[in-house]
């Protein structure tokens, strides 16, 4: 494990349910996990919720401050399924897996609640309401742990499928495995813990198999192999848990007290919905505007050690924007004889992600927009929202960086002029035009809230059968050189990334749109054009 040498997936034998849950549950005439697809199915899983709560309860526990053994005793797996998606619409959640030591929970939310619902007011059925209050005593309670693995972007997937279920608004106490193996193994390489099948072959000794992964999760009945695919998923994470903080000598004395000792890896999570037209701005303390499956929401996310969440999101006049604060380079005790560059940087500079761009109005695929990022935003965003703000004010973003963020969509700029001097960026097209690639750094902020699951080995290619593209469309605008216009392509889809050997940075591939209409018929040079003379 510490010395950073591969494992052999293919000589470990298969992980089973029987390996990780207690051996007075399940036996060999028994199903090892509780499918969920009613409200005796419910009630089974609020028992299992209720004994957790119980073993954190300061009156049951041997002290206030509860040793590690019984807060992994207690702590809940948490992991979803959805149907996996080629295009620009998302598929809502299928299935919500739960897990402890003792049991496993397949929760069919596809069959327990109402499809489709964008209106966070629609009535709840009486099953949905028995569900909403069974899944908050668990999500809504700060001593249980909930355990994950990349749980970030599942747990905002949650409410964008069902915004009328409150259970979904807010979970507290959120354990990200990946986040707390860089404590509890300072040492180990992080590749080796880079997806949750590595870790688990590192802790347990076992191959995690995928194969179920881009199964129908929408197809009902489901099968007995995604069933047992679903609660494992879950299941493994508390056994995870434990191998890292209770059978792990690298803690040391922190052995009995190492979770509460890491309270700041654990996050809470808040998530309220705005309306699909709302163009206010709003001041967001610990969070910002986002947008998935074409609706919405505020989220907020806070340490868990803070015992007070942040106050809720404060709606704001578009003239009285968040403004931020004016740079101040390292050179600043320096006299600066350019009056009008110190007038510049004390202009009001606008926060990108605090804003939405007008999707329902964008340029023409197929049309150049200007020699500068700022003439494309200002496209994007309209000529209503650009004339709102205050005076003197710019647009704030990194404008050597080829992706940028903004409330509901993703923009990328593409020179392909770049590579002739900058060689680690290898941008070039593909399959004549139809799909291109992008190169950014691993960690950059698109992956960690796009991508569901990070790369199962940095060898391999990863496809959209292994990876849902997120929450956000995808814009993209290139041109072949600094002389020359952007030229907007419009919507793009993720079709597969891999990270480049001994160096953190990736290749995205991705496919456009609307190949087929951004070709000309004019005089005017267009796409083809432009990848002609770059393939």
């Amino acid at each position: 494990l510490l010395s950073g040498e591969d494992i052999a997936l293919e000589n470990l034998n298969v992980l089973t349910l029987g390996d990780i849950l207690s051996p007075c549950i399940v036996d060999d005439t028994c199903e090892r996990y509780e499918y969920v697809e009613n409200r005796e199915g419910i009630l089974a899983l609020n028992s299992a919720i209720e004994e957790s709560i119980k073993i954190m309860n300061p009156d049951t526990t041997i002290s206030n401050n509860s040793t590690d053994l019984l807060t992994v005793k207690a702590s809940w797996g948490i992991d979803c399924e959805w149907e996996p998606s080629r295009t620009s619409v998302q598929n809502p959640v299928a299935t919500l897996q739960l897990g402890t030591s003792n049991h496993a929970f397949v929760v069919d939310l596809q069959t327990l609640c109402q499809n489709g619902v964008t209106d966070k007011n629609t009535e709840l059925t009486a099953t949905e309401k028995f569900l909403s209050e069974t899944l908050t005593r668990l999500f809504a309670n700060g001593s249980v742990i909930k355990v994950g693995f990349g749980i970030s972007q599942d747990l905002a997937k949650l409410p964008a499928s069902f915004p009328h279920l409150l259970c979904f608004q807010e979970v507290h106490s959120v354990l990200d495995l990946q986040s707390l193996s860089r404590h509890s193994f300072p040492t180990t390489p992080k590749q080796n813990m880079s997806s949750l099948r590595k870790m688990v072959a590192m802790l347990l000794k076992k191959a995690l198999d995928k194969a179920q992964q881009c199964s129908g999760w929408s197809c009902r009945p489901l099968s007995n192999a995604q069933l047992q695919y679903a609660a494992l998923d879950a299941a493994v994470l508390p056994a995870l848990l434990e191998k890292m903080v209770i059978e792990n000598s690298n803690v040391g004395n922190l052995s009995q007290d190492f979770i509460k000792n890491h309270q700041h890896v654990q996050t809470s999570y808040r998530f309220l919905y705005l309306q699909t037209d709302d163009q206010n701005a709003y001041r967001v303390e610990m969070g910002g505007v986002k947008t998935c499956m074409n609706l919405k929401f505020v989220r907020q996310t806070w340490p868990g050690h803070k015992e007070e969440s942040p106050p809720l999101p404060e709606k704001i006049p578009m003239s009285e924007l968040r403004l931020a604060a004016p740079s101040v380079g390292r050179n600043k005790v320096k006299k600066v004889k350019n009056k009008k560059r110190i007038t510049r940087s004390k202009a009001n500079a606008i926060i990108l992600s605090d804003l939405s761009g007008d999707l329902d109005k964008l340029p023409l695929p197929g049309t150049y927009l200007g020699f500068t990022k700022d003439s494309c935003i200002h496209r994007v965003f309209g000529k209503s929202l650009m004339d709102a703000l205050p005076e003197r004010s710019y647009l704030s973003y990194n404008r050597r960086g080829g992706v940028i963020e903004i409330a509901n969509a993703w923009l990328l700029f593409m020179n392909f002029g770049v590579g002739k001097f900058y060689k680690k960026y290898t941008n070039k097209f593909l399959v004549g035009g139809r799909q291109l690639t992008f190169t950014m750094p691993s960690n950059h902020a698109f992956f960690q809230s796009t991508l569901r699951t990070p790369s199962i080995d940095n060898k391999v290619e990863m496809t959209s059968n292994d990876m849902d593209i997120g929450c956000k469309p995808i814009l993209l605008f290139i041109r072949g050189s600094t002389k020359e216009k952007f030229f907007f392509c419009g919507n793009c889809n993720y079709v597969m990334h891999a990270e480049i050997e001994d160096e953190n940075r990736t290749d995205v591939i991705l496919e456009v749109v609307q190949f087929d209409e951004i070709k000309r018929d004019d005089d005017q040079i267009g796409y083809l054009d432009i990848v002609a003379l770059h393939l």
